[in-house]
């Protein structure tokens, strides 16, 4: 599943674990915007962490990891 709508306010840390909260907009990875919401949360949770100064994962190459796949254009510009 994707979160779909992922923030630093969607995520509690508990017991030294985070844990992921409003699920209720989640998609299955099937849906058609799946791919472009995985990317938003991404990009989402780095410009969180990146102005807080912590290095992260470029957003590209987190999206990579995740899925294995180089996040397309359309993607990238979350045209659908």
């Amino acid at each position: 599943m994707v979160h779909a709508d992922l923030s630093e306010y969607n995520i509690l840390y508990y017991q030294k674990k985070p844990i992921i909260i409003d699920v209720s907009q989640a998609v299955l990875i099937s849906h058609p915007y799946a791919p472009a919401f995985l990317y938003r949360d991404i990009l989402n949770i780095n410009r969180y962490f990146r102005d807080l100064r912590v290095d992260v994962i470029p957003d590209e190459e987190l999206y990579e990891q995740i899925t294995g796949t180089v996040p397309s254009p359309k993607v990238i510009s979350m045209e659908y």
